[in-house]
């Protein structure tokens, strides 16, 4: 099971669809009102909507309604200085008693990565999933260490790479959990 915080578009969505070919189920994440209504039209467009949960909720580390700063340019975030309001959810709470599993989480959630993974902790202790966690977001560029920091702290089982997809702007931190064969 996939599942994309912050979709944004709803291309990684897709990019995953081709990628594997096969899925059980994916859970869309975007919390921005007009790219959720795009994410939507992508996905039905493509005819990716089937065993596909879009949710127009932003991921955090509880469920609530916090302040939300909102942008042309595809980075909406959670923010003191937002005049809008967004709903949260964390994964654990959504997630946790669906009968699958996820096997793989990416986040690019524009800075709230942190307190998405916090509120993912229990997913991850128990389904151990590959995760695909944007390390540029922080004041300034802090999650390039803190995200790594988080999860070797709190699962030391997993390995962490670094992919640079472009810029400094799209730098990933992946974790994976190494395998006892």
């Amino acid at each position: 099971m996939f599942v994309d915080c912050g979709a944004y578009d709803g291309y990684t969505t897709l990019d995953f669809i081709r990628r594997t070919g096969e899925y059980k189920h994916i859970y869309v994440f975007e919390p921005d009102q007009l790219q959720y209504e795009i994410v939507q039209l992508i996905l039905l467009k493509y005819g990716q909507i089937n065993n596909c949960d879009i949710y127009n909720l932003g991921c955090y580390n509880h469920d609530g309604v916090l302040t939300f700063e909102t942008s042309d340019y595809g980075s909406s975030k959670i923010s003191d200085k937002g005049i809008s309001m967004v709903s949260v959810t964390s994964l654990d709470s959504l997630l946790y008693e669906k009968p699958s599993r996820p096997t793989f989480i990416k986040m690019d959630i524009e800075g709230a990565e942190l307190n998405a993974l916090e509120g993912a902790r229990r997913i991850i202790e128990r389904d151990k999933p590959t995760l695909a966690i944007s390390a540029y977001h922080g004041c300034p560029n802090m999650h390039i260490w803190q995200i790594p920091y988080w999860i070797k702290s709190n699962f030391s089982d997993y390995t962490i790479y670094f992919r640079q997809h472009a810029s400094f702007n799209e730098t990933v931190c992946y974790a994976i959990q190494n395998k006892q064969f």
